[in-house]
């Protein structure tokens, strides 16, 4: 079994690792080349991120209102980091990508309700290829797009 140390645990307040909100509903992870570890927390409807040993660096994303603003997520499901260093998050319930640079200032969004192509009707999974294409899973649209990358 290969070791394994926790970096974050929510039952354990005492941690000196945890010095951020309590995450919940943890629903992806991706690591940039820094070991930089963000955290989408779908139940907070945010992003985390932590150091490589576990320690809260910062924080971005909230509650989407009516229309949603950039930024703000609706169960935020899967993370993607490029090899520059931006972070795409895959916002499920928006039914967009939206991409932000490693500090969470946000740069650009796509996709929205659809099925076909550019649209999204339950995106749930995103990743970056190392051509820097967008790639993104749909699950009940039944299908995977690649985006070229340069929204």
């Amino acid at each position: 079994m290969p070791r394994s140390r926790q970096l974050v645990h929510n039952g354990d307040q005492r941690s000196d690792h945890l010095k951020a909100p309590l995450l919940q509903s943890r629903t992806a992870l991706a690591v940039d080349a820094s070991g930089n570890i963000f955290v989408a927390d779908a139940g907070n409807n945010r992003v985390q991120v932590l150091d490589s040993t576990g320690n809260y660096l910062r924080e971005w994303g909230s509650a989407a209102g009516i229309p949603p603003a950039d930024g703000q997520f609706i169960n935020p499901i899967g993370l993607a980091v490029d090899a520059i260093g931006n972070v795409y998050v895959c916002d499920l319930g928006n039914r967009r990508i939206e991409k932000f640079d490693s500090s969470g200032s946000f740069l650009a969004k796509f996709g929205g309700v659809g099925v076909g192509n550019g649209t999204f009707s339950w995106p749930v999974a995103v990743a970056v290829n190392s051509s820097g294409q967008v790639v993104v899973s749909d699950y009940t649209g039944n299908l995977v797009q690649e985006f070229e990358p340069t929204f």
